[in-house]
């Protein structure tokens, strides 16, 4: 690591599959219990499943193309992302991201006109050394 240069190589999270099978699960049990239509519970559990799909792959296992493998992180706010496909994006990081001791959700902004970004982290994401460094990082900035 550089003075205010902070890069980080994200891995699949275990931990980040296991909360969002009980996050969905409990989603999953709340409709069962809230609707009376078996056609409605089905196509709820359905969109549930769908979206558990895309979440464990996306951001938990980071196996799609378009997931963030590495975060650059500069002192003034910058950033650069290499998605899985390899391509790098420059952006900025947001007001937004929230830092506990388990877990890091940086939320980044993009060009004008585009979606926000965000990469959820976790202990198990990165090594025990990048966690602290990265929760100290946002911490002071």
């Amino acid at each position: 690591m550089t003075t205010g240069l902070l890069r980080i190589e994200l891995r699949p999270s275990r931990l980040l599959v296991t909360a969002l099978v009980g996050a969905h699960a409990g989603a999953a049990t709340l409709v069962f219990i809230a609707l009376s239509q078996w056609g409605l519970r089905i196509l709820v559990a359905c969109a549930l499943g769908a979206s558990l799909w895309h979440a464990i792959r996306h951001a938990a296992l980071r196996a799609t193309r378009s997931a963030i493998s590495e975060i650059e992180l500069r002192s003034d706010g910058s950033a650069r992302v290499r998605r899985r496909d390899g391509r790098r994006e420059e952006v900025r990081l947001s007001h937004s991201t929230f830092v506990a001791p388990w877990l890091a959700i940086l939320v980044f902004s993009r060009r004008r006109w585009r979606p926000a970004r965000s990469a959820v982290v976790l202990r198990d994401s990165v090594s025990p050394e990048e966690f602290r460094l990265l929760r100290v990082w946002l911490y002071w900035r």
